[in-house]
């Protein structure tokens, strides 16, 4: 048993084990360790060796197992069945006999424990299989290397528990179908990026001095811009960090692939204008195009990867459509900027509504290329992220860096918010910050300059799901959650310094305190909305629970918004009222 023991140390930490069953008809492999009978006589006690030789019938009796060197005689037939299969030797040490047998229909266990009970040949077991523990979520070549962000928080600062998610949800697959757009450039044709379609909206003129392109529905590269050998693959690496095709042996896998996946050339081989962006965001708003097919798609999520230098402010050419898509229901992520200055100076990362993201390292700290601070909403991985970049079916990806490939990485989570939960694009903005990971940024990441952390994708479903069920932010009676024992107590120990019964409980995003700043409780007139001119602050609180007096439901809608240092977000979700009705007032304050 000593070797037993050893081997189980050795392998616990990388190995578990499996039965071994068989069908009827396959041979099982078994352990025999053998065990010294004691023999007692009125002289002494000894020892005496088992016999490791001999038939045993099988549970059924029509058959017999043998084992060792046995000769069936006359006494051993009368014991033995018709049909023997005997045993094969494997390995033999001292410790320990390893042999294989013919099931006949019984699985491993249940041969070696009529072998055991026999008792001739000491402690039978089942030779258990043994796998590998931790089998990639995916068999792609390069999956090893994209686990230190798509993996669990728990191992890793960036991680973003895609992997975990991926195990509840058939890899997102159990969600609705979402249209994702990549406006970008280079998308070579590639195998482990499948498009469903899209279009070239540039007009960068190929040669210097030269005639402006006209948009038109191939979104590959133009074959001279290939000849002058400048397209790099940054779009297709962009499109396969949030969709390349899991499990086909190739390169990396992407965040989901229940996606229709569409390619939006807004520039030519990096070289372009924000215009020509622009005109891709009005084509998914019904603008038409002369040779391009009217866009008759779902709002999904679009990605932008892609910055120019706005130090004024995003412009209003551009945050006017930006603002429409929102409205019409599109979530946008794009990069906060290589130039390591305020991501507030580039757009489209500063326009209003759009989710601006930024690289961190593996320690947490802030890549020294990103943009940060204000109007920086998540950091990500930066660097080393596995996506294609070649024209063909490369089996291996290459490896990007920079802010352009920390955006679809959250373009990936948000199509996944997206796909699970149905929720809007600022519900989904809101999901992604509240419950991002602050705690893992390092010391240059103080002060607001890395937003509220890294996104979890697990808890930002859970949170928009919550949200969308009203359980996230309620007002109730302070009370509801006690029995009437309890409130009677309360009544007569605080009622005279307290009106106990006219006190309300104010619950934000599920009770969870507002680390990375506070929360705002607002009002306004019932049914007016909230951009009425009535819209009161009625407290605010860092806490996810605070108490009220005076709670007007019956000519009051109540809502909640986040706020940091930098101001309030426009978007206020309204808060559940239902424990706050006369008819769920506690039962000893019903007097």
């Amino acid at each position: 048993m000593k070797m037993k023991s050893v081997l189980t140390s050795v392998f616990v930490s990388v190995i578990s084990a499996v039965t071994f069953s068989v069908d009827a008809g396959e041979e099982v492999r078994l352990v025999i360790t053998p065990k010294a009978n004691t023999v007692k006589s009125e002289v002494a006690t000894q020892k005496a060796t088992p016999s490791m030789s001999g038939c045993v019938p099988t549970p059924d009796g029509k058959s017999s197992w043998c084992i060792g060197n046995y000769t069936i005689d006359s006494n051993t037939k009368k014991s033995v069945a018709n049909d023997v299969v005997t045993a094969k030797s494997v390995h033999r040490s001292s410790g320990m006999e390893i042999i294989t047998l013919d099931g006949l229909g019984y699985d491993a266990r249940e041969v070696a424990k009529a072998l055991t009970e026999d008792g001739r040949f000491g402690l039978v077991e089942a030779d258990l299989e043994i796998h590998q523990k931790g089998t990639p979520a995916v068999n792609d070549n390069d999956f090893i290397r994209q686990e230190f962000y798509l993996g669990s928080s728990n191992e890793s600062k960036l991680g973003m528990n895609v992997i975990e998610a991926w195990e509840g949800s058939n890899y997102f697959n159990d969600g609705e179908k979402v249209d994702v757009w990549i406006m970008d450039s280079s998308f070579f044709d590639n195998k482990d990026v499948i498009f469903t379609g899209g279009a070239s909206f540039s007009t960068t003129a190929l040669e210097k001095d030269g005639d402006r392109q006209e948009p038109h529905a191939d979104f590959r590269p133009n074959p001279l811009s290939l000849e002058q050998g400048i397209c790099n693959g940054h779009g297709v690496g962009v499109a396969g960090t949030v969709a390349a095709q899991m499990n086909n042996n190739m390169a990396g896998a992407g965040i989901t692939n229940n996606v229709n996946l569409y390619a939006g050339r807004v520039m030519t081989c990096g070289i372009g204008f924000m215009s020509d962006a622009v005109n891709n965001i009005e084509y998914l708003l019904g603008k038409q195009f002369a040779g391009i097919e009217p866009y008759s798609g779902n709002p999904g999520v679009i990605n932008l990867s892609i910055g120019a230098l706005a130090e004024d402010g995003c412009p209003e050419y551009v945050q006017e459509p930006i603002s429409r898509a929102i409205s019409a229901g599109w979530v946008i992520v794009a990069s906060s900027g290589n130039e390591t200055m305020p991501a507030a100076h580039s757009a489209p990362a500063n326009c209003e509504g759009v989710i601006s993201v930024g690289s961190v390292d593996k320690d947490g700290e802030l890549e020294w290329f990103s943009n940060y601070g204000d109007g920086l909403d998540l950091v990500t991985a930066g660097d080393w992220i596995a996506a294609p970049c070649e024209e063909g079916d490369s089996q291996f990806a290459c490896f990007w860096d920079g802010t352009s490939f920390s955006s679809p990485l959250v373009a990936g989570l948000a199509t996944a918010i997206k796909s699970m939960t149905g929720a809007s694009p600022e519900l989904i903005k809101q999901a992604l910050k509240a419950t991002a990971r602050g705690e893992v940024l390092g010391s240059s990441c103080d002060g607001s300059r890395c937003g509220t952390g890294v996104p979890d994708v697990m808890a930002a479903i859970a949170f928009a799901d919550a949200v969308m069920k009203g359980e996230m932010n309620t007002i109730s009676f302070a009370l509801s959650d006690t029995d009437t024992c309890e409130q009677s107590w309360f009544i007569d120990n605080f009622g005279a310094s307290i009106p106990i019964c006219q006190l309300y409980k104010a619950t934000f995003l599920g009770g969870v305190d507002n680390n990375n700043g506070y929360y705002e409780l607002v009002s306004v007139d019932s049914g007016t909305g909230w951009e009425d001119k009535s819209l009161q602050v009625v407290t605010t609180s860092e806490y996810g629970e605070t108490y009220l007096l005076n709670v007007d439901i019956e000519t009051k809608d109540y809502g909640v918004r986040l706020c940091d240092t930098a101001g309030c977000s426009d978007q206020i979700v309204e808060m559940n009222i239902a424990g706050a009705r006369e008819e769920n007032r506690p039962e000893s304050c019903k007097y």
